[in-house]
């Protein structure tokens, strides 16, 4: 993409400053003979011959401005994607996530298959609020994935495990907080993220 777009640049660039010079030169040869300046040198030709030089010189400096500024723009969105991931490990790695997974699991929250079950954790307000909290974690990954603001390779390498097991688990409950809710949307793009990735 980003060749296809400086090999298109090249080209216009090129093809204005020809178009230019061609027009230039007709021009000059249409009122006669050359203008002889200093020296008897052929002034038209010269003109025409810089401006040659100077859209060859503008047409390689935006070249390489171009292929700079592309540079600096893929420097730049690796080091927010990186720091973007360690916010979000950081997030749930910290004490609070950590205590609420704890919680979860410890006051028997889950099934013997290992998943939630869902009038389990409408009973407990305390597990109901944990439940949101990290049922919405996962699903800010997903949206920033599917908005493109985060890259779904390093989400899979870096949440990919966790958003799928923890979907298994969380299913019973998320499908019956869309039916108490009246939500089918609830959790969606959470639900995307596992099914697509």
């Amino acid at each position: 993409m980003r060749s296809g777009t400086i090999i298109i640049l090249l080209f216009v660039v090129v093809f204005s400053g020809w178009l230019a010079a061609t027009v230039f030169a007709q021009s000059a040869s249409v009122q006669g003979p050359p203008p002889l300046g200093w020296h008897g040198i052929d002034v038209g030709r010269t003109l025409e011959i810089s401006a040659n030089l100077a859209v060859v010189a503008g047409a390689s400096g935006a070249i390489v401005l171009a292929f700079l500024a592309l540079r600096q723009i893929d420097v730049t969105r690796r080091a927010s994607q990186a720091e973007l991931t360690l916010r979000l490990f950081d997030d749930f790695q910290s004490d609070h996530m950590l205590a609420i997974i704890d919680y979860l699991r410890r006051h028997e929250l889950m099934s013997a298959d290992d998943k939630m079950d869902f009038a389990k954790v409408r009973s407990d307000p305390k597990a109901e609020m944990y439940f949101y909290t990290l049922a919405n974690f996962f699903e800010l990954i997903g949206h920033l994935v599917q908005s493109g603001m985060y890259s779904p390779e390093l989400a899979e390498r870096t949440f990919g495990p966790i958003l799928r097991d923890h979907w298994k688990r969380c299913e019973p409950v998320v499908s019956g907080y869309r039916k108490l809710l009246e939500s089918p949307d609830s959790w969606k793009a959470w639900e995307r993220y596992v099914e697509n990735m």
